[in-house]
């Protein structure tokens, strides 16, 4: 797994002041899921990159913010990893 993130969050923001936009997902393949996510949030700014393998999940996930907007991209499989057969089950 790889995981980089930065965060700076606004402290004088409410702190109910998420606000879901906008969403989208869809399959590009048969078990490979697409996602881009659009929210209101607490944070200046981010920057969130993740990417796992051999795990629940595989696949990446990119989360660009700033003054208070987020876009989250995802690109993921849907299978669950099995840890005693080291497969993906389906």
């Amino acid at each position: 797994m790889v995981y980089f993130n930065i965060t700076l969050t606004n402290p004088w923001a409410d702190a109910d002041c998420y606000k879901h936009i906008k969403e989208f997902s869809f399959y590009l393949v048969k078990k490979i899921l697409f996602s881009i996510k659009f929210i209101k949030i607490d944070r200046m700014f981010r920057i969130e990159f993740e990417y796992r393998i051999r795990t629940d999940f595989p696949g990446f996930n990119l989360e660009l913010g700033l003054l208070g907007y987020e876009a989250h991209l995802s690109l993921y499989d849907h299978r669950i990893w099995n840890v005693e057969t080291q497969t993906y089950e389906n």
